[in-house]
């Protein structure tokens, strides 16, 4: 009897568009090509164009509209509600014809979505291709954002001080308010409201994640193995794979040294510079912070050497 033929595994890597959540899915993507799978990386048309490196070898590279016009900030929930729409109804034209090969590349048979779009995942589903998510931030974080409607509940709202969370299970006595995420609106608030309303949003959708058929995180077990256990309890299952930056062969989408221009940069509009004045007075042993997932500088080389000869001297 002759053997039923093999399947061509074909992943499809979706993340969500900001470039401190783009990188973690590249270095996946590196991962899974090193492991002979193919991998087409869907992009938003708008960052599509900016990227100034060329893609890892055999790496696919596609692209869906966000919905908005190019010079629009991209402000985190304008975006979503974006993506939601019009950036949904193209992923799911995108996904059905990704069911068919073409041009030697064979019908897409797996789909891994960034965490904090919920539907990306439901729509694959719907269209019967395995959907597993992936939480491009540490457990702890993840684990943060799903309690936030019940941070909110007991009143811990995000705010610089160091009173305890208890509304965290498993990391009571160890969070405290300061440590848990904020929008830039909670930055010096106490109050507001119902919860901020961006935390809020970030949290429904990496909850809603758990509903995936596998919630990647890129973190390491031995790291975080209490968080990681509470988010178990709460999906099908959960794979720690990380830190993926530590083993991946991929650059990120940033430039060369001799190639910083403003549109090359996968950033949009901003005025966050830090100068080497700042850090020079700085107290010793002093933090130096650096935006990260889903922060949106615009950088010349000029301003990135001011701040590596700051780091240096301080």
């Amino acid at each position: 009897m002759d053997s039923a033929p093999t399947v061509a595994v074909h992943v499809l890597v979706f993340p969500w568009p900001r470039q401190g959540l783009i990188n973690p899915m590249l270095h996946l993507a590196t991962a899974l090509l090193d492991a002979g799978v193919h991998v087409t990386f869907l992009h938003t048309e708008h960052n599509l164009c900016r990227i100034a490196r060329a893609p890892p070898p055999r790496l696919r590279l596609l692209s869906i509209p966000d919905g908005l016009p190019d010079d629009h900030p991209r402000h985190y929930m304008e975006l979503m509600e974006s993506m939601c729409t019009t950036g949904s109804a193209a992923y799911r034209a995108l996904l059905l014809s990704s069911l068919l090969p073409a041009h030697d590349v064979p019908p897409v048979t797996c789909v891994v979505a960034d965490g904090t779009m919920p539907f990306a995942t439901d729509i694959a589903e719907e269209l019967g291709i395995p959907a597993l998510a992936f939480c491009t931030f540490s457990a702890c974080s993840s684990l943060a954002f799903m309690s936030m409607p019940k941070v909110f509940e007991l009143g811990e709202n995000p705010f610089p001080a160091d009173d305890p969370v208890c509304g965290v299970l498993g990391m009571e006595g160890i969070l405290r308010r300061r440590d848990l995420p904020r929008g830039p609106g909670l930055c010096s608030t106490e109050q507001s409201g119902g919860g901020d309303p961006m935390i809020l949003k970030i949290g429904e959708g990496v909850s809603h994640s758990c509903k995936a058929r596998a919630l990647i995180i890129n973190t390491a077990a031995s790291m975080e193995r209490p968080a990681l256990a509470h988010i178990a309890s709460r999906t099908r299952d959960v794979f720690a794979v990380g830190p993926l930056h530590a083993s991946s062969r991929s650059a990120t989408l940033f430039p060369k040294h001799g190639n910083f221009e403003k549109k090359s940069i996968l950033c949009s509009h901003g005025n966050s510079y830090i100068y080497t004045s700042g850090l020079k007075e700085s107290p010793a042993a002093s933090c130096y912070f650096v935006p990260s997932a889903g922060a949106l500088w615009v950088l010349v080389w000029g301003n990135i050497s001011i701040q590596l000869i700051g780091v240096h001297v301080a």
